[in-house]
């Protein structure tokens, strides 16, 4: 991702309906599954602005970030001076060489790296033993088109497609499901209108608090995280929330 994607991530990662929707429905996740300990140590790799670093901070005490962009850190780092965030480039750098974490957040960033093996091995190594991961991606290679390009995605995953990813790389999936599933029809057709056209618009829906649509969608999205704070997973949706332990 380039600088003005990363302005305007930072500018919209607190407003806008996904990655609002997207935080609240990890975190009911996360408290279902019994990674809500503030005593956890976690690392978040591709923490891009540090808008998951802020809100994630509230739950654990000792939560660190690394990112590739230089200027993604300096607005994570102008947002949260206090946090420790550092340079890292999958598979090959990661930082904090002296330490093992209990969890790893890698939230949409496996799509942006080209050798994902290679990248899961490297993030093995920074997991304590029966430490986890917890993945999130973008679904469905068939909606792939001209907006992944534009934010320099590889591919799409599918559930089967990522487990047994995971498994190759040395990971035991624990819990796996999709996610956005109410707003799958509207990304659907919004791909497929890429697809005909051959374009996209820069963002679908404006991350203006003030915008009617854009709190529609914050709704909608929302509300699936009551369905997984029961525990339940959804058979399809166009992202995916995957957990996986180190053995």
């Amino acid at each position: 991702m380039n600088f003005e994607q990363f302005q305007d991530m930072d500018r919209m990662e607190e407003t806008h309906f996904w990655f609002k929707a997207r935080r609240e429905i990890i975190q009911n996740i996360l408290i279902a599954q019994n990674f809500a300990n503030k005593e956890l140590t976690v690392l978040e790799i591709g923490c891009g602005t540090g808008g998951n670093l802020k809100y994630f901070q509230s739950i654990y005490f000792d939560i660190v970030g690394c990112e590739v962009s230089e200027d993604a850190i300096k607005f994570a780092r102008h947002k949260l001076p206090a946090l420790d965030i550092r340079k890292c480039n999958l598979p090959d750098e990661i930082p904090f060489e002296n330490s093992k974490f209990d969890i790893i957040f890698l939230f949409d960033v496996l799509e942006h790296i080209k050798d994902d093996a290679a990248a899961l091995l490297s993030i093995k190594d920074k997991l304590k033993s029966g430490g986890s991961l917890i993945i999130t991606v973008p679904a469905y290679q068939f909606l792939y088109g001209t907006y992944d390009r534009f934010l320099y995605h590889f591919r799409r995953y599918n559930k089967s497609g990522l487990c047994k990813l995971l498994a190759v790389t040395g990971f035991k999936v624990t819990y796996s499901s999709y996610f956005n599933c109410w707003l799958f029809p509207a990304v659907l057709v919004s791909r497929l209108l890429e697809k005909v056209f051959n374009k996209t618009s820069k963002y679908v829906v404006s991350g203006n608090q003030a915008s009617l649509v854009n709190s529609i969608f914050y709704y909608i999205m929302k509300s699936e995280k009551y369905l997984f704070l029961k525990k339940y997973k959804l058979p399809f949706g166009s992202s995916l929330i995957t957990i996986a332990r180190n053995v």
